[in-house]
């Protein structure tokens, strides 16, 4: 989400998948390295929020 105009922006999909990679179920204190594909924000977009079920909200993530 974008945090100045509001703007949702949802994964990419290719036919019927998202395009992203598969993140297992993790312990406390496990980590694990993920992706997702959004569509790129406006050009003066600077950070967005990502949403997620089970986490919430995380905010300030930079776009560059």
């Amino acid at each position: 989400m974008d945090p100045a105009t509001k703007t949702r922006y949802h994964p990419l999909r290719m036919h019927s998948e998202f395009v992203e990679n598969w993140v297992p179920s993790l312990d406390a204190g496990e980590v694990a390295r993920g992706y997702v594909y959004y569509p790129a924000p406006a050009d003066d977009v600077t950070s967005v929020t990502v949403e997620a079920e089970r986490i919430g909200q995380v905010a300030g993530i930079p776009v560059f």
